[in-house]
């Protein structure tokens, strides 16, 4: 584990905002802003003042003049080399806030980076103390910890390598929805999923479970392929999980 913990790069680009402070800078670059003349605003319904009911004859009219002043802009934009545009103020791809009043991206706080997840912290969380004659020896938790807190960044890469050890050692072969949900923005999941898949085969003796099981319900491979000492969820007859699944996973059985 300690050369994969050396591999793993110092900070990494956030997923979300894409090393950038804000929502709008990752996605609001190079916007071109038109702003159409009053008879324009009325011919093509721009306004609430202007806009015709479509009970009204003269509604196709107005739509295929907004559709033409759509089409003209959106060519003005590529022509310029410009990723996006706006009409009257209202942008077409985003939101529609000023840059001023943006948030920062929430997944990194306004940082625009992440920092590498510490290994030996993650081991420490999902693992349990064992007495012993020679002192406390670390087992694999077959329960995650009601205690550790899964919404902050190292609560939820320790439960995102715990519970994918689980699926790759066929402790749980159900897909790890609720892992993949709280680590999305993580740029550390490919690393941390290798990390999982080295506890899988130290605590298990195989990381290989899940994808055996997954690979027979998706038709990839037949039962036959499948070696003959692995746990029982590997098999498509087996069960799911051991019983040791939380109670906010269960929607994954389903």
């Amino acid at each position: 584990m300690t050369n994969e913990a050396s591999a793993i790069p110092a900070t990494l680009p956030c997923v979300r905002c894409k090393g950038q402070t804000s929502y709008w800078d990752a996605t609001h670059k190079n916007v071109f802003s038109f702003y159409p003349t009053a008879e324009e605003r009325i011919a093509c319904g721009i306004g609430r003042a202007n806009m015709i009911g479509h009970d009204n004859p003269a509604w196709l009219t107005q739509y295929d003049a907004w559709t033409a002043l759509l089409t003209r802009v959106r060519g003005i934009a590529r022509d310029l080399g410009l990723d996006y545009y706006r009409i009257d103020g209202e942008d077409y791809y985003g939101h529609n806030r000023p840059h001023r009043t943006d948030p920062p991206c929430q997944a990194c706080k306004g940082r625009g980076t992440w920092d590498a997840p510490d290994v030996d912290a993650i081991l420490a969380t999902i693992s349990a103390g064992q007495k012993s004659k020679t002192g406390r020896k670390p087992t694999f938790r077959k329960s995650w910890p009601s205690t550790t807190d899964r919404s902050t960044v190292e609560g939820s890469r320790a439960y995102f390598v715990w519970r994918l050890a689980r699926f790759h050692g066929g402790a749980d072969v159900t897909l790890p929805m609720t892992a993949e949900t709280l680590s999305s923005a993580d740029p550390y999941r490919a690393y941390l999923d290798r990390i999982a898949e080295n506890v899988a085969a130290h605590v298990f003796g195989t990381d290989r479970a899940g994808a055996y099981r997954w690979g027979q319900a998706l038709g990839a491979i037949q039962p036959s392929q499948v070696p003959a000492n692995l746990p029982p969820t590997a098999y498509e007859s087996g069960p799911v999980h051991d019983g040791n699944k939380p109670a906010d996973e269960v929607y994954e059985t389903r």
